[in-house]
């Protein structure tokens, strides 16, 4: 099961600044297993409600958050995310003595022609790294990675993705991530 808050630990929003609560959620809400979201999370509420009172007390709505789990959430009912495969891809260093590459959280997900990659920085620094993927069905072809949580596209030749030696090339900004489609171009 994953989750960021319930009823029992204090919210997220309150608890992590955006760009960290926005990073966790990309890595524990596209993981493999059940996923919860707690009432409220969605719209970035601070304040810990009494389950004894029956009701929460007035507060604004964080309109960031609210905007990015706009989006997220269209990520998360895509139907590779429900009915495809999970991996744990591996980062390595993007160069020798640079070990930013540890702060990465990479993961894909493929049913079919279908193909979702998740990329976090999960560090408080700026990090570089590699990762190749292990999809199938890329080789021989072109694709467009889209980030579904931004507006970033990028065209990459799918045997470099695929070969040990060379793979994605990462360079994010602290707690940076994205969510990025791949369709062959």
């Amino acid at each position: 099961m994953r989750f960021l808050e319930n009823h029992d630990e204090p919210r997220a929003a309150a608890t992590f600044p955006a760009p960290v609560h926005k990073a966790a959620a990309v890595i524990a809400l596209l993981a493999r297993g059940m996923r919860f979201i707690y009432e409220g999370q969605l719209e970035g509420r601070k304040v810990h409600p009494s389950m004894h009172v029956g009701r929460r007390s007035a507060e604004p709505v964080d309109q960031e958050l609210r905007a990015f789990y706009a989006r997220f959430l269209d990520c998360m009912k895509r139907p590779e995310v429900r009915e495809g495969q999970w991996r744990l891809e591996t980062c390595r260093p993007a160069w020798q003595g640079n070990g930013t590459s540890d702060q990465f959280i990479v993961s894909s997900w493929q049913s079919g022609e279908r193909r979702l990659l998740t990329v976090v920085n999960y560090g408080g620094a700026q990090g570089q790294c590699y990762v190749t993927l292990g999809m199938e069905g890329l080789a021989g072809r072109t694709f467009t990675l889209t980030d579904m949580l931004g507006d970033a596209s990028y065209q990459r030749d799918g045997d470099g993705l695929a070969n040990p030696n060379e793979g994605l090339y990462l360079d994010l900004p602290a707690w940076g991530h994205h969510v990025f489609e791949l369709r062959p171009s």
